[in-house]
């Protein structure tokens, strides 16, 4: 039996924890036309209520000029925390917003998919059950009962980790069925299951459509006739990197180091239609490990989910140290000294787009 005063604080964690998980940004929630999605929210959260009531006395901040940094991206492994990708947020069952949570990292799997295993984190341990187990470090609860699949692509930042004990430990605890009475932690883990669920479906349903739609080279082919691609290529990705685009696409300008060309994948159902770009280098800085390249896309390119680089001298080789925000124009390529001290060398960029 839990006293007054631990139910309250039950209650206070379940309302942080429930805007966190499923209230829409403020971007979305003080538009000028928010959406059907956002008032069927609204008539359900008297948080989301209170929150324009507020907005009076809030001001928008002035937005900066400065270009994003290339944060470290460590290999993918088991022990490490991350945040999922911006772009999987969306409006979903309950007519909420699932805001992306964090995770802690269980295991890597290769097989069929590049994914992970992962237990979602709780920011506190109010609402603790004893198939919890609190990290140190600050990094949460990790929540073994809500593990579930996404794929390494769609892991935005690492935030840190913890160490090997905690990971067997959390997959110990995840073999346990320990049934939860009603209550507030009831509510609470219904709500943490359903937005395992949304985000898994998000990384693993999305990967699986563009996957299909794009399965064939001969697809690719089919729907862009006017394209020319190379022979001998299984991947689709670097033969659209590799094509050559009709005439009436080609740039007006040769690409130099001042702009380069950019191809975007646009997939729709089984559909995938290309395009051409530009994007425009805007900064060029020199660090230790090599020169970073700061591009600004022309225009805007809508349902931008991830964006892909080849370094092309002599051989084509893919690029890992590409950063890429959804939604900003902004992409920073890291090339190491090697490389970017050699003449001739040319970026080959895709742009993937899904359409839902």
């Amino acid at each position: 039996m839990i006293t007054k005063e631990e139910e309250f604080l039950q209650r206070l964690a379940w309302q942080s924890l429930y805007c966190l998980r499923a209230c829409p940004p403020d971007a979305i929630l003080f538009a000028a036309d928010p959406g059907a999605e956002c008032q069927a929210h609204m008539t359900l959260c008297p948080f989301c209520r209170e929150r324009l009531e507020q907005r009076s006395a809030r001001k928008a901040l002035p937005l900066g000029t400065s270009l994003p940094e290339l944060p470290k991206r460590p290999a993918v492994s088991a022990g490490q925390i991350w945040s999922l990708e911006p772009y999987l947020a969306g409006w979903g069952p309950g007519d909420r917003y699932y805001n992306p949570p964090l995770v802690l990292i269980l295991a890597v799997l290769d097989i069929p998919h590049r994914v992970v295993q992962v237990a979602q984190l709780a920011p506190n341990e109010t609402l603790l059950g004893v198939d919890d187990l609190v990290l140190e470090d600050a990094h949460g609860t990790a929540e073994a009962w809500n593990v579930y699949t996404v794929r390494i692509d769609d892991l935005h930042r690492c935030w840190g980790e913890t160490n090997p004990r905690n990971v067997r430990e959390v997959i110990r605890l995840s073999e346990l069925d320990i049934p939860v009475p009603d209550g507030i932690i009831r509510m609470f883990r219904d709500l943490e299951t359903d937005v395992g669920a949304f985000f898994a479906m998000q990384s693993i349903g999305k990967a699986l459509s563009v996957e299909e739609a794009i399965l064939e080279m001969d697809a690719l082919r089919s729907s862009n006739p006017d394209w020319t691609f190379p022979e001998d290529l299984d991947d689709p990705f670097l033969a659209a990197a590799l094509a050559t685009p009709p005439r009436s696409l080609l740039s007006l300008a040769a690409a130099n180091e001042e702009h380069i060309d950019v191809t975007v994948m646009r997939t729709r159902d089984a559909d995938v239609q290309l395009s051409m770009t530009r994007a425009f280098l805007v900064d060029k800085r020199e660090k230790d490990d090599g020169i970073r390249y700061f591009f600004e896309l022309d225009g805007e390119v809508s349902d931008c989910r991830e964006i892909q680089v080849w370094v092309r001298n002599g051989d084509c080789r893919k690029l890992e140290t590409v950063y890429f925000e959804p939604d900003s124009p902004y992409f920073t390529i890291q090339l190491e000294r090697g490389v970017s001290n050699t003449d001739g060398f040319e970026f080959r960029v895709v742009l993937i787009c899904h359409e839902a």
